[in-house]
């Protein structure tokens, strides 16, 4: 048994990069990922199945934003976060360079190298703050962003219910508006069919009389002739 925890020691040794630690195929689940975390993930496609910087930015970048869409936090486009992880791994190859120098400077570069791979890997959109809609989403980035002790816990059954019923509100609500704006429309063609046309009605009017006027004189004649027959 030690001698297996001596060999699995030993394993890791061999893995660990310097200043970033042991490699990832994955990142972590039920959190937003930390600079560390990112770039764990990116080394391992860079350097352990040898992927191309572009690739190993591209493959992570997967991960990252599908992490953020669980959280459902806006973030800012697919092209900046590519952008972003290469310039973590060019951040990482400069101080990478002067790791044999035995100095203040280099101690201090070092430190403040490893506090900022705790911080969160920030790809937020600018407007997040305003776009997010549910407090409880803008709470946890705010906590992910300082002293990150929330966790997500796969999907939120009662808050999907929730956002369900709300939608299907929202559905209800145009389809009534729909229906009274056809029942004004309709209700609106019915008035127009209705109102008389006045040109006409006294065109009617003109007739009537002619035919009353033409028509007693008929009766008139009519009757003679009925008298002498």
């Amino acid at each position: 048994m030690e001698k297996l925890k001596v060999e699995a020691s030993l394993t890791r040794s061999k893995t660990e990069v310097w200043l970033i630690g042991q490699l990832q195929d994955v990142l972590p689940a039920n959190v937003l990922p930390t600079t560390s975390d990112v770039r764990k993930v990116f080394c391992y496609h860079h350097h352990t199945e040898k992927k191309t910087v572009s690739e190993s930015a591209k493959l992570t970048s997967y991960q990252i934003l599908e992490l953020w869409d669980k959280a459902r936090i806006p973030t800012t486009y697919d092209t900046h976060v590519i952008e972003k992880l290469k310039s973590v791994f060019e951040e990482y190859q400069l101080i990478k360079k002067n790791k044999g120098r035995v100095s203040d400077a280099q101690r201090l570069r070092e430190k403040n190298f490893e506090e900022k791979s705790r911080n969160l890997f920030d790809i937020a959109h600018q407007e997040a703050a305003q776009l997010i809609q549910i407090h409880e989403d803008r709470v946890f980035l705010e906590d992910q962003r300082s002293t990150r002790q929330m966790k997500m816990s796969g999907i939120d059954k009662q808050l999907s219910k929730k956002e369900d019923r709300s939608e299907e509100r929202k559905q209800k609500d145009e389809d009534r508006k729909m229906r009274e704006e056809y029942q004004k429309k309709a209700s609106a063609q019915s008035s127009i069919t209705k109102i008389p046309d006045s040109s006409n009605s006294e065109s009617e009017e003109n007739i009537e009389e002619q035919q009353h006027d033409g028509g007693g004189n008929d009766c008139s004649r009519f009757g003679c002739q009925c008298q002498r027959n």
